[in-house]
């Protein structure tokens, strides 16, 4: 469908909303039979040689603005205005008369009153036609499909539907981005022009309906996050990658595109900065990764959760990572990324949770965690059980839930310095937690919270009376579930019945 003679076919216009009715901006503009306003503005074809269809300008009263998209051969041209001005006002220039392309002011007046306009009759560049954005839509018959703009995107571009009928699109006008279409079919729609923001989650429609991308063209996804998410049935084929030099954010950018499973390893990700979400249940998705460049990445909250990713990833430079949070959880992957420099990374909460494969040893990031606020539910339902003994644990406040119904039972961690420890919540608990080690030389003075500690934990039987307790303000439901633990193993809590009541509650 490529064809250079479109550019000379291919005229592209702002759509603007023109206001005049009363109702419009009431308290600083009210249109009346003696206010000073323009009706409408027409750029006729017959009265400019340089257009081959009339083009309606967009005149907006109450900012005084009048504009236009004009084609490449009005560059240098006076443009003839048709101007309609109700009874009484009249301007300069006079409708018939001619205004240069590009900037200029419109005096309209009457009743003794004048406004002055600002005319901007913008001429656009010419498109290249090998910059098309091809899309493939799969549609019953009397199904309609529409392309998902958003509020804040900009939008200059012609759509042909693939079934004979084209419109153009100038702004956001999801009525002009919207298609019917007669008969059930596998549709291609070719996109020629700029489009700039393309996010399936901020429209939540036609998702089902996308099914394949074979060419990226112009576009540009813009920088909202949620671009494919829910797109069930799509794949994209395309060999080149889309244009990301204005898009950091990839929050959700696949989320939930339950079939996506395709290759997108040669993206430039470079200036990408949030991952949060992006393949979260998309549950086919395991194709390679290793040329990314995520080393301005952020965030990869929750960015594998709940899909099929096991590539190897080593060579991922994460140095600038703040936050693991959810990254492979409930996940197949099993990959070697103990060599990661995790040095800035706060948060792990719930990283490998209900993961049952991972086994790989983690023993390298032992000094590098020394910014580690929280590790809740880092290893929470997961199989893990590596060596840890190297493990910077100083700065880490909050374990809650961290071997809940885990596999760990490693002796290894006895060795950790807690000194900074504030909550502990459930961190041995469950009835599936195998842990059953040495732990009485940990440093707990500064504990507040050891609610649940072993709750449910059918193994656990140390000796812990020799803990520092006396900071603990709750430990409701402390003891284990072992038939060999009893009271002698218990640290000696002060905190009384009334402490537990007031402190037990609190937000974790």
């Amino acid at each position: 469908m490529k064809n250079l003679n479109r550019i000379y076919q291919f005229i592209l216009f702002t759509v603007a909303l023109a206001f005049f009715g009363c109702d419009v901006d009431s308290t600083d503009f009210d249109i009346d039979d003696r206010d000073v306003y323009i009706e409408s503005i027409l750029i006729e074809a017959k009265n400019n040689s340089f257009l081959e269809a009339d083009i309606e300008a967009a005149v907006v009263n109450p900012s005084r603005l009048i504009t236009a998209s004009l084609p490449p051969e009005a560059e240098g041209q006076q443009v003839v205005l048709t101007i309609n001005l109700p009874s009484g006002i009249e301007s300069t220039p006079a409708s018939g008369e001619s205004v240069a392309a590009g900037e200029s002011t419109l005096l309209a007046y009457g009743f003794g009153l004048e406004e002055e306009f600002n005319i901007q009759l913008n001429v656009l560049a010419p498109f290249q036609s090998d910059k098309e954005f091809v899309s493939v839509w799969r549609v019953d018959a009397g199904g309609e499909i529409t392309l998902p703009l958003e509020e804040d995107g900009e939008y200059n571009f012609k759509v042909f539907w693939g079934d004979g009928e084209e419109d153009i699109v100038a702004g956001y006008d999801l009525s002009s981005a919207s298609h019917t279409y007669a008969e059930a079919g596998d549709y291609q729609v070719v996109i020629w022009g700029d489009i700039n923001g393309f996010n399936f989650d901020a429209t939540n429609t036609s998702r089902d309906n996308i099914i394949d991308i074979t060419d990226w063209g112009q576009l540009k996804l813009g920088n909202n996050g949620g671009y494919f998410r829910g797109c069930s049935n799509l794949q994209i084929s395309a060999t080149n990658a889309p244009d990301l030099s204005e898009t950091t954010n990839f929050r959700t950018m696949f989320r939930e595109a339950s079939s996506f499973n395709s290759n997108i390893n040669h993206w430039d990700v470079s200036g990408v900065t949030s991952m949060w979400d992006m393949f979260y249940k998309a549950t086919n998705f395991d194709q390679p990764l290793d040329n990314w460049d995520v080393s301005n990445v952020e965030t990869f909250e929750t960015m594998f959760n709940e899909s099929a990713f096991n590539q190897n990833i080593s060579s991922w430079d994460v140095s600038s990572a703040t936050t693991m949070k959810n990254m492979f959880r409930n996940s197949p992957f099993n990959q070697p990324i103990g060599n990661w420099n995790v040095a800035n990374v706060t948060s792990f909460q719930s990283t490998f949770r209900d993961n049952k494969v991972f086994d790989q040893d983690l023993s390298g990031w032992g000094d590098k965690l020394g910014n580690v606020v929280t590790m809740r539910e880092m290893f929470r339902g997961s199989s893990y059980n590596g060596d840890l003994s190297a493990w910077d644990m100083s700065k880490v406040e909050s374990m809650w839930d961290m071997f809940k119904d885990a596999e760990f039972n490693n002796a290894s961690i006895a060795n950790w310095d807690l000194s900074s420890m504030d909550n502990m919540e459930t961190m041995f608990g469950g009835k599936n937690c195998k842990f059953n080690q040495d732990i009485s030389s940990w440093d707990v003075s500064n504990v507040v919270n050891m609610q649940n500690l072993f709750k449910e934990n059918q193994v656990f039987n140390q000796d812990l009376s020799g803990w520092d307790v006396s900071n603990v303000k709750c430990n409701l439901d402390f003891d284990t579930d072992s038939p060999n633990w009893d009271d002698a193993h218990k640290p000696q809590f002060s905190v009384s019945k009334f402490d537990n009541n007031a402190f037990c509650s609190r937000p974790n």
